[in-house]
C-alpha cells in the first residue's frame, strides 16, 4: 500500500494512494487496477517502436517553431500508445503531443 501526507478529513491516518485516486475519480478500485494495467500496456507498447529505432535519427523534423523537433520515433511511439488505450479505453478522450484529442472531453 503506497501512502504519502494526504490524510481523511477527520484524522491523522494517511489514505492509501489507491483510495485517494477512487475517491476522486469515482471509480472502483477494480476500475482503478484495470485502468493502470492498460497504461502500462500502452507504455509497454509505445517502448516498443523507441526501442527499435534507438539511436537512428532518420525522420527528424521541426514542428511549430525552431527546436521544436519530432522524430518517427515520436510518432511511432505515440501511434502505439493511442492504438492500445483506442482499442482497450475507447470511450475515454485523450490528448496527445504529437496528434491533439482525440476523442470527445465530457465536462
Amino acid at each position: 500500500m503506497i501512502s504519502t501526507s494526504p490524510t481523511d478529513p477527520g484524522g491523522t491516518a494517511p489514505i492509501p494512494l489507491s483510495e485517494r485516486a477512487r475517491r476522486g475519480s469515482g471509480c472502483s478500485d477494480a476500475e482503478i487496477a484495470s485502468l493502470l494495467a492498460v497504461a502500462r500496456q500502452a507504455a509497454e507498447a509505445g517502448a516498443e517502436p523507441l526501442r527499435r529505432m534507438f539511436g537512428k535519427l532518420d525522420g527528424v523534423r521541426e514542428k511549430g517553431g525552431a527546436g521544436n523537433l519530432v522524430t518517427e520515433a515520436d510518432l511511432a511511439a505515440e501511434a502505439a500508445v493511442l492504438d492500445t488505450l483506442a482499442r482497450a479505453t475507447p470511450e475515454i478522450p485523450v490528448l496527445s503531443e504529437e496528434s491533439g484529442q482525440i476523442g470527445r472531453a465530457h465536462v
